[in-house]
Order: C-alpha cells, then structure tokens, then sequence
C-alpha cells in the first residue's frame, strides 16, 4: 500500500530556535510557508539540546513528514519522540529544534 500523501495545509510545525541566531526560527518558518505549510508558527526553545544536530520532534516517527520537512528547508533532522517539553499541549503535528 503506498502511503497516503501528506496535506500540507493541515499541518501545524512548531519551529523553536535553540541556537544564538536572532531570527532563525523565522527565516525557517519563512521556507515552510513557500512550501505551503500555512500553519507554522516561530519561537524559542523551552528544552535544552545538544549543538550541532537540528531535530524533528514528533509523537510517531513519520519518514513521509520528515522528508517533507528537510526537502522545504534544505535540513536535516534526526528524530526524537520528546515532543513534551515544546509542546505540552500537543497542539502541534511536529515540533522542529533548530539546534545546528
């Protein structure tokens, strides 16, 4: 069975900045919206995380998001299901830790 291809328009990402560059969470945010993920929203990480590696957070491991995800912003994450400490709420469909 082929999976079933990702609406982007009902997603919700999370970007937080865990790094010292001042706007990088926006200009990230900017790259999503382009790749019409209209849901996005920028801030500043809660938790603390290791430089040098970017993260996806979700409560599921998702191969098709994540591809979705590096290919919109030229990054690459290594994934973590330690969505919590960013989203306590769940609100969100991912959480992504710009830590790199």
């Amino acid at each position: 069975p082929t999976p079933e291809a990702i609406n982007t328009e009902e997603l919700s990402i999370l970007i937080v900045n865990a790094t010292t560059k001042a706007g990088y969470a926006g200009k990230i945010k900017a790259l999503l919206v382009e790749a019409k993920i209209t849901e996005v929203t920028a801030t500043n990480a809660k938790g603390e995380y290791e430089l040098g590696t970017d993260y996806l957070l979700a409560k599921e491991e998702n191969p098709q998001l994540q591809e979705l995800l590096e290919t919109a912003t030229s990054l690459t994450f290594e994934y973590s299901n330690e969505v919590a400490i960013e989203d306590p709420a769940e609100k969100y469909d991912a959480v992504i830790v710009l830590a790199d």
